[in-house]
């Protein structure tokens, strides 16, 4: 029991990030107890700047070479998987409320994940040289796509939205800075890092947790789930079943059509499949964290999250197989 509360911890947290703002709505709403206007803006830059801090580009130098593996990953990453999200969208669209249209978009551009599509690929037996460069670059370049693939859909599919020039603004200082900033620290101290990683890996978790805590309290104060159903989760749990069935099955045909190496296939994988959560939650923050009804558009990451974990496992044995 004790290890799997250590393995799931993030998860459960942000469980009981959502039962709490709930309960207690005005300690994480805008204005409240935490003035989570000011303090996840503030936590935003610490998680920037320390995934700066720990991106160990000196690696990206020595991975150049397996450029077409590189080049189908983020293509499927930034452009397949949202084609196939925006292909969904003409199903279940229709039946479906704007905020959570918005948040299956916004899952569709995100990055990849950067530990668990490394480790997967690692217990694989695939290329985590692969794996590391894809996870960096993708989680680098999001900062960029993810903002212009959502402008194109939210203004021609859900109205307004900050104009990208001033997007760009807001996320060089949130984002962009700090992780200059962060890679700057990287050349200059190493051997701290090595010593503190696992330390930044647990804080930057909770500031997490804590975003999504004032997230869904600025969206239970602001009416956002009045009048919601369970009904709403439900639909968003097979909504985001059916995305990574579809997903998984794409993926798993065109890397057998195009012929890589099965330590390839493994690594663009489960970097194609997964999308971050990590950079994910900031990211939205920054992006549309002013909607009244940010919660709901935050959930089909947060359900898709648990699921690619869970059956992205399955395939470790389906890749070690074949290996």
């Amino acid at each position: 029991m004790r290890d799997f509360l250590k393995r799931q911890w993030l998860l459960l947290g942000l469980l009981a990030a959502v039962g709490l703002s709930f309960l207690i709505p005005a300690w994480g709403a805008s204005g409240g107890y935490l003035h989570s206007e000011v303090t996840t803006k503030i936590g935003i830059v610490l998680i920037f700047f320390f995934q700066g801090w720990m991106l160990p580009t000196e690696v990206l130098t020595k991975s150049l070479l397996r450029w077409k593996a590189h080049l189908f990953t983020q293509v499927f990453i930034f452009g397949v998987f949202p084609l196939i999200v925006i292909g969904g969208d003409l199903l279940w669209g229709p039946y479906i409320s704007e905020p959570l249209r918005v948040g299956f978009f916004f899952l569709a551009v995100l990055p990849t994940t950067i530990s668990s599509a490394i480790v997967f690929t690692s217990q694989a037996k695939g290329s985590t040289a692969v794996s590391l460069f894809n996870t960096t670059i993708a989680n680098v370049a999001g900062v960029i796509l993810t903002p212009l693939w959502m402008a194109l859909l939210v203004q021609t599919n859900m109205g307004e939205m900050d104009s990208f020039g001033a997007v760009v603004i807001k996320l060089s200082k949130l984002i962009i800075l700090p992780l200059v900033i962060g890679q700057i620290a990287h050349v200059l101290s190493k051997g701290l890092l090595d010593r503190i990683r696992p330390y930044i890996g647990h804080f930057s978790q909770l500031v997490i947790v804590f975003i999504v805590f004032a997230a869904f309290s600025n969206s239970v104060k602001g009416g956002a789930w009045d009048g919601q159903s369970p009904m709403l989760v439900f639909v968003t749990i097979l909504i985001c079943l059916f995305v990574f069935l579809v997903i998984t099955i794409v993926c798993l045909y065109v890397l057998h059509l195009l012929q890589f190496d099965q330590s390839d296939r493994a690594a663009i994988f489960f970097c194609g499949t997964q999308k971050t959560l990590a950079t994910g939650i900031p990211l939205g923050v920054s992006l549309l964290g002013n909607d009244p009804a940010f919660g709901i558009i935050l959930l089909p990451l947060m359900i898709y999250h648990p699921i690619q974990l869970l059956f992205g496992a399955v395939f470790i044995h389906r890749f070690q197989k074949y290996s």
